[in-house]
């Protein structure tokens, strides 16, 4: 008895959030089990901590103490779970009144204390009722409290004087808001691990690029690759969120399961969550590309527009790789593969590093590439409005000869300038140079509109499949849960 309490009060001591205690009055005579429950419902009821116990042929005092009680059968099935003083009342209605003067909890267990074998063993009806009894409301001695599963799955109940009982879909969807965003600051693999790796290897590019910052003919290519790692390298880091996604999604698709809550919550508050991650991680990249990569300051909201289309994008396909996966041992490094595929096929099919080859293949290759349209705008949007020194636009009073160096592009360079280093005085001028040489889907054609789009409608169909995969994964396992 003594070493029982000295464990029950070592657990304590760690003021953990949720204890879990097995059998914590075995041992102990009745009224140390009092005083130890007593001591524990105290602390729990000053402190917010949840306590979770089983126990075996409680008193009545005892019983009475807990707040809710969960009766398992011998077949594994729940026989009831919700409210301790709703239980008379649920043994009522199925058919097995509680005898005056009887020990509730004794007289329960003995009704599921039976062999699940026999075909009209109370056990089987007491366990076949209690999923029609845990949506409807049961009366308590305050009144009427609705089943466990109603509260937590968001429908409603209206009870006889008129009030309506369970959590509606708007106070679901604060409680995953408040879950989701103190897992996302608590698992830094969500956003801070990816947040703190956009700033150091957008750092490191503007170092290995730094004379980029001027406009000089020799830099453009330096500030064309520049802009081709800030859009491209930060996006492969959304495979770091996967492992966290998946378990998070193993989680929620066990707790639909049970009925505590409506899957459309989840998906909201997800929605909500990353959008505010994905714009924390575009102001960090905005940050480095002005304060000192020295970018087209004019350009900054379109910029900050494509960053966050582009990590959202890339956000949603990791989230539909792990969830798809999920169900799988190996899930979530499966869809970290498959993420690091998808990424570095949208990579090489972006416009920049292939041209001709198979039309079909690219052209399909190309369509489904968000980076293809991402790093296409952003060069855009960096070289469009800009003067570049080492040029000069051909004027029409200059002679024979600067036509003839002019080659019919409108400007010309130096004569001891490299022909390969002679790309325009504007950056209209720059940007046909590199889509007639370097990179095919540059030009001075304004695209960024269409690109933005392109990419949202790749980024949406990924979450449409999300949604529908959490729909469909959550939804039958709850059916099957019901017909099993």
């Amino acid at each position: 008895g003594q070493r029982r309490r000295v464990s029950v009060a070592l657990a304590l001591l760690k003021d953990p959030a949720v204890l879990f205690m097995d059998e914590p009055t075995s041992g102990l005579d009745s009224s140390a089990a009092r005083d130890v429950i007593g001591c524990v419902k105290h602390i729990a009821a000053t402190t917010g901590m949840v306590v979770v116990c089983t126990i075996h042929q409680p008193s009545t005092e005892l019983f009475a103490s807990f707040s809710r009680a969960m009766i398992l059968g011998k077949n594994g099935k729940v026989a009831y779970c919700g409210p301790t003083a709703s239980l008379p009342g649920f043994l009522s209605d199925v058919e097995h009144p509680l005898p005056e003067g009887s020990n509730l909890a004794e007289f329960a267990l003995d009704l599921v204390d039976c062999d699940p074998a026999e075909e009209e063993s109370t056990l089987r009806h007491v366990t076949a009722q209690w999923p029609s009894h845990r949506r409807p409301a049961h009366r308590t001695k305050e009144g009427f409290s609705p089943g466990v599963g109603g509260v937590l799955r968001g429908t409603s109940f209206r009870t006889s004087d008129g009030t309506v009982l369970g959590a509606s879909l708007p106070a679901q969807l604060l409680v995953h808001l408040r879950r989701q965003s103190i897992l996302a600051f608590r698992d830094p693999s969500l956003f801070s691990v990816r947040l703190v790796i956009f700033l150091l290897s957008n750092f490191l590019f503007t170092l290995v690029y730094f004379d980029s910052r001027t406009r000089n003919q020799d830099q453009v290519t330096n500030k064309v690759f520049l802009s081709v790692w800030f859009i491209a390298v930060p996006t492969c880091m959304s495979v770091a969120a996967i492992p966290a996604m998946a378990f998070q999604f193993r989680a929620i698709r066990k707790e639909v399961e049970n009925g505590q809550y409506s899957p459309v919550s989840f998906l909201l508050a997800s929605v909500v969550v990353q959008a505010i991650g994905v714009m924390l991680m575009a102001l960090s990249a905005l940050i480095m590309l002005y304060v000192f990569a020295n970018f087209h300051t004019p350009a900054i909201p379109e910029m900050a527009l494509l960053f966050a289309a582009t990590i959202w994008t890339f956000g949603s396909i990791a989230q539909t790789l792990a969830v798809g996966l999920s169900s799988l041992e190996i899930g979530p490094q499966l869809a970290m593969l498959a993420q690091l595929a998808l990424w570095f096929a949208s990579f090489l099919f972006s416009g920049f590093f292939l041209r001709g080859g198979a039309p079909i293949i690219r052209d399909v290759f190309e369509k489904a590439s968000p980076l293809r349209w991402a790093i296409s705008s952003i060069i855009k949007a960096e070289l469009r409005g800009t003067t570049w020194e080492g040029a000069t636009l051909l004027l029409d009073t200059d002679g024979p000869d600067l036509q003839a160096r002019a080659m019919g592009r409108g400007f010309y360079c130096p004569l001891d300038a490299s022909p390969s280093l002679c790309f325009g005085r504007t950056g209209a001028q720059i940007l046909d140079t590199l889509k007639a040489g370097l990179f095919e889907t540059a030009g001075s054609e304004d695209t960024f509109r269409s690109d933005v789009l392109n990419i949202a409608a790749i980024g949406l169909a990924f979450k449409i499949a999300t949604v529908l995969l959490v729909l469909g994964m959550t939804l039958s396992e709850r059916f099957r849960s019901r017909t099993v």
